[in-house]
């Protein structure tokens, strides 16, 4: 079926066919449509997901890294596009705020799918935990900023685990 666009979260080594699979890897070296997926973490950050990134990183045409000391190596592997954009632990995005006064004691900072959900309601009950949505990122920076203890609780899935997309 014809596509303008592959988009792909995690493509450099949440999929195992694009770092495994030679005919997937020949299809999307040679196909003729532009091919954008979003690295979510460092390629340094473990020797798997290097390993995984060096032999992947050939089947895209567009990156987007949450790592900038990436972009150059990315390049040079192969992809001629590639572009950092800042994720939810980048220094420049989430920083302390002066003169924020706290408002939250406890404040779950994620997303409550049926994964989290029942220790979420716990934690609202018990500890009068709050889960605020933030319509902008200045929003949720200073939600975050005026909240005394954050809470994150990870995401547990058969398989892989899910990294926070939510930076695009």
């Amino acid at each position: 079926q014809p596509a303008d666009l592959i988009l792909v979260m995690g493509g450099g080594d949440k999929y195992c066919g694009f770092y495994s699979d030679l005919d997937i890897q020949d299809f999307m070296v040679n196909c003729q449509i532009p091919r954008l997926t979003y690295y979510m973490e460092s390629m340094f950050s473990r020797k798997r997901t290097e390993s995984r990134y060096l032999r992947s990183t050939k089947c895209w045409s567009h990156i987007l890294t949450v790592d900038e000391t990436d972009v150059p190596i990315l390049k040079d592997l192969g992809c001629p596009n590639v572009d950092y954009v800042s994720g939810w632990v980048d220094e420049k995005v989430f920083r302390p705020m002066l003169n924020v006064s706290e408002r939250v004691e406890f404040q779950f900072i994620g997303f409550p799918h049926i994964h989290r959900q029942s220790m979420i309601e716990r934690l609202k009950e018990e500890l009068g935990m709050e889960n605020n949505h933030y319509l902008t990122l200045e929003d949720y920076v200073g939600g975050i900023n005026e909240t005394r203890i954050l809470i994150g609780l990870p995401s547990v899935f058969k398989g892989f685990t899910q990294r926070v997309t939510e930076t695009l």
